[in-house]
């Protein structure tokens, strides 16, 4: 089943790696969000486990993203003193599958 939803917010906040000899090698990431509509194709399952007036729920689901407005940017650059930030390499790979699992618990009176 195709679900259409609006997500909220922003870009993700950079994440920062360093490494190497006084950590001169450094790679930028995060994730892009080009739009505010998702459209997903959706399968799962829902696990009920019934005691006495209590249910316990479980429910997986694999998503997969059709509009790729959710991109996974990186950036690798090698530092120098005295001279400014040049990328080595990008990289753009869209987000297209997604996992989620909920959880509940619910009371029958």
């Amino acid at each position: 089943m195709g679900v259409m939803s609006l997500v909220l917010g922003g870009n993700s906040p950079v994440e920062t790696a360093s490494w190497g000899p006084s950590f001169s090698d450094q790679q930028n990431s995060w994730t892009k969000k080009n739009g505010d509509f998702l459209m997903t194709l959706d399968a799962g399952a829902c696990a009920n486990y019934r005691i006495w007036r209590f249910d316990l729920k479980l429910s997986p689901a694999v998503h997969y993203n059709i509009t790729k407005n959710f991109i996974y940017h990186t950036e690798t650059a090698h530092l120098e003193q005295g001279t400014d930030v040049v990328p080595v390499s990008v990289s753009d790979k869209p987000l297209r599958w997604f996992f989620s699992m909920t959880a509940g618990l619910s009371f029958r009176f």
